[in-house]
């Protein structure tokens, strides 16, 4: 391809990612300032960086891209008790959704698994994209789950995850002179919902890090995949 038409290429993609990520602020920026959503009275909390000045996270945005393809509830628009879902995703196939919830005072955990793949790279690898652009172009090629069971019962569990405060944790970008100095590893997105309320937070190899947000959110993980399924940490 001659330079001036691959520069042209690179131009239009900036552009286009420039585009994407004010679109992307001016949701969050309206989303600060109402906080709800009128129709469901739904209090939406995103991570707010404005103080750390960190990017945007487009791990928000691929989860609710992951959960359009697995035909599942939309939670912003608020659950019947509660709803947990953690999506791990890494440098590898297939990537996992845990989603633990209660509803009609039943508690119930799903396991995904599923492979996703964006279309842009299909016979086309040298298409100049943004990571937006990937998210918004990602399918699911196949899906499996299952039911599980924790090992010491439901009673036992619940009383566990109650005990962090799922709705008090911060996510990684909004931790103060906070530097991701890990390659590839494990993105964890978390999403939180009650009937009134919505929280999102992630952490990218939260092990690697001794901070107490950090710690704190490896925690939670542990307890996770002790009780339910195993999951990749990043082991370091």
């Amino acid at each position: 391809m001659p330079d001036k038409v691959r520069g042209i290429y690179k131009l239009c993609a900036m552009i286009r990612t420039t585009i994407n990520i004010l679109f992307y602020l001016s949701f969050l920026g309206f989303v600060a300032c109402t906080q709800r959503i009128d129709s469901n009275k739904v209090l939406l909390m995103l991570p707010d960086t404005s103080l750390t000045h960190r990017d945007v996270d487009m791990g928000y945005l691929k989860a609710q891209q992951i959960r359009r393809h697995l035909n599942l509830k939309d939670l912003r628009l608020g659950v019947d008790s509660f709803e947990l879902r953690i999506y791990e995703s890494g440098m590898w196939t297939p990537e996992k959704l845990y989603i633990v919830k209660k509803e009609d005072s039943t508690w119930t955990c799903s396991i995904y698994y599923y492979w996703a793949r964006c279309t842009l790279f299909d016979g086309n690898e040298k298409y100049p994209m943004s990571y937006i652009d990937m998210i918004s172009h990602t399918v699911i090629d196949s899906c499996e789950f299952k039911n599980v069971i924790p090992k010491y019962g439901w009673n036992n569990f619940a009383d566990s995850l109650n005990s962090f405060s799922p709705f008090s944790f911060i996510s990684q970008r909004e931790i103060p002179k906070f530097n991701d100095r890990v390659n590839d590893g494990t993105s964890f997105s978390f999403e939180i919902a009650t009937h009134n309320k919505y929280k999102y937070f992630s952490y990218h190899c939260p092990d690697a890090y001794i901070d107490k947000d950090n710690v704190r959110a490896t925690q939670l993980l542990w307890f996770i995949g002790r009780h339910l399924d195993p999951i990749w940490l990043c082991g370091l």
